[in-house]
């Protein structure tokens, strides 16, 4: 027998958990890494207080005003990801390559008047790459019993929310035939006894978070430099879940004669699979407003705010489900589970849209460089993020239909301090050997571990580099390894004794980057 089922609108097969599933969206685009010029990278983005690099104009714009002439810079990288997963005890590798442009820009000295107070103004255009998305990920468990199923989390759902709804687990699994009725009004999954189950998912992310920078500085004195950028983030992110599951009886007590083609069938054998699929688009803006005064000829110190982006996003997203199972159902009349039915079931969902704004967060960053002549320079940044103050609100900028991921928000994250270190030492007038370290926290709170919930945990980078520089041109390369643990959320549900059970598959990935940026100065 097959059915095929088109329900009216998007299903919550990939949202397993919905509240949090929305606080996981918002922190997924307002994570940010600073990639730009492989001076920058290979120095840890440690450039608050040093300017003269466009990327440090991201950081804070006052640095723009250290330029004492124009600028036309670009920089491709190369980038290598691995991600080792580890679920229920079963491994899975996979890898990614990507070509990445990290940054474009121009800067254009207006005038400069070394005799003047006010000495010089400068105004940059340009994009910086704030995150690539790029990633394959392979989650695999290994054989294992009841209770690590996502049919389990079908069954909490229907025997929650029913059956009926559209938007709705347990719908999914009773329309495609993963659920048996009790008898009782309950629900539960087809599989019992000693029925093994075999999970496979598979996560492919691409895309980017991009800003485009139009800043403007001036240079008071020569000590004085203070900068503001307009900033406007282009998204684009689109993830494709698949998610299989092969359940096998290995019990042979459970076989049953079968009248079609009289033989002996497996109870509770067959397959199921999931895709989910989202695409996301959005264009935010920002304002970044900075400063770096020079307080001893050989020191600087710098600070910068950057207000809270608000980003307008389209997310489009399906959800289809396949499944071909031989199972016991349940027959009401004799009370126990004596038909056997050989079924197929699609379940479909149309395309769905849904449009909405993320506010994401605002920052701070302290910096302070130490110039040692012409020899070489250590600097450093402490960032301050503010993830407590995301939200999510409608295209008319409401929040109360987003009370409940709202609160979500403030209690599954926290405010972060980040540092960056990097320091150069300069072989001579033109050849410079560069290092670095880029230290992140994790954004989640004590409390997220006892809900289910996609979770991040702390991030280290380290680099080095060189590069070669005169008064025309400069080359410069770089070279970074980053790396974290990220914990994605399979299912999670309340079971029978209303203990919170998370399945979860956690994640370590490396990131290798070669980096290159060219310039030419004019």
């Amino acid at each position: 027998m097959k059915t095929k089922i088109i329900l009216s609108v998007i299903l919550a097969v990939g949202s397993q958990w919905l509240n949090a599933q929305g606080a996981a969206d918002a922190l997924n685009y307002s994570l940010s890494r600073y990639t730009g010029t492989a001076r920058s990278i290979s120095m840890g983005g440690a450039f608050g207080a040093l300017g003269g690099d466009f990327s440090a104009i991201a950081i804070n714009p006052g640095g723009l005003g250290v330029y004492r002439g124009s600028e036309l810079s670009l920089t491709p990288s190369l980038n290598f990801g691995n991600v080792e997963t580890n679920y229920l005890g079963g491994l899975g590798v996979d890898n990614n390559i990507s070509l990445n442009m990290n940054q474009f820009g121009l800067v254009v000295n207006m005038f400069k008047d070394e005799a003047s107070k006010f000495s010089g103004l400068n105004f940059a255009i340009g994009f910086t790459n704030l995150r690539n998305f790029d990633n394959n990920e392979k989650i695999s468990g290994p054989l294992n019993g009841l209770g690590n199923s996502y049919i389990d989390f079908m069954s909490y759902n229907a025997n929650n929310n029913g059956v009926k709804g559209d938007f709705n687990a347990g719908s999914i699994g009773y329309n495609s035939y993963l659920l048996n009725e009790t008898g009782n009004g309950g629900y539960e999954p087809i599989l019992f006894g000693d029925t093994k189950t075999l999970q496979t998912r598979t996560y492919e992310e691409k895309g980017y978070l991009n800003e485009w920078n139009m800043s403007v500085s001036g240079n008071i004195d020569s000590k004085y430099y203070l900068g503001a950028s307009l900033n406007i983030q282009d998204l684009y992110y689109r993830r494709k879940i698949t998610h299989d599951e092969v359940f096998l009886n290995t019990n042979p007590t459970y076989q049953i004669y079968n009248p079609n083609n009289g033989g002996f069938e497996n109870a509770s054998e067959g397959d199921f699979t999931y895709y989910d699929n989202l695409k996301t688009t959005g264009t935010g803006v920002s304002a970044t407003f900075g400063g770096i005064a020079r307080i001893l000829d050989n020191l600087r110190v710098g600070y910068s705010v950057k207000t809270p982006t608000i980003l307008s996003v389209t997310e489009t997203y399906t959800a289809d489900i396949y499944s071909n199972v031989n199972a016991y159902v349940y027959n009401a009349q004799a009370k126990e589970y004596n038909t056997f039915k050989s079924v197929v079931g699609e379940v479909l969902s149309p395309e769905g849209h849904f449009d909405y704004s993320v506010i994401a967060p605002g920052k701070q960053t302290f910096s302070v460089a130490y110039i040692a002549g012409q020899s070489g320079i250590l600097s450093a940044d402490i960032e301050n993020v503010w993830y407590k103050s995301m939200e999510l609100r409608n295209k008319d900028f409401g929040s109360s239909e987003f009370q409940y991921e709202n609160q979500d928000i403030k209690n599954f994250y926290r405010n972060t301090i980040n540092v960056r270190l990097g320091g150069e030492y300069r072989l001579d007038a033109n050849f410079a050997l560069r290092a670095g370290a880029n230290l992140v926290q994790s954004p989640m709170s004590a409390y997220s571990k006892t809900i289910g919930v996609d979770r991040w945990f702390d991030e280290t980078t380290y680099s080095f580099g060189a590069g070669y520089r005169s008064a025309t041109f400069y080359v410069d390369a770089a070279f970074s390894q980053t790396k974290f643990d990220k914990s994605n959320l399979i299912y999670s549900y309340a079971d029978a004794a209303s203990n919170r059970v998370i399945n979860e598959a956690k994640g370590n990935h490396k990131l290798n980057s070669f980096v290159v940026t060219l310039g030419l100065r004019f």
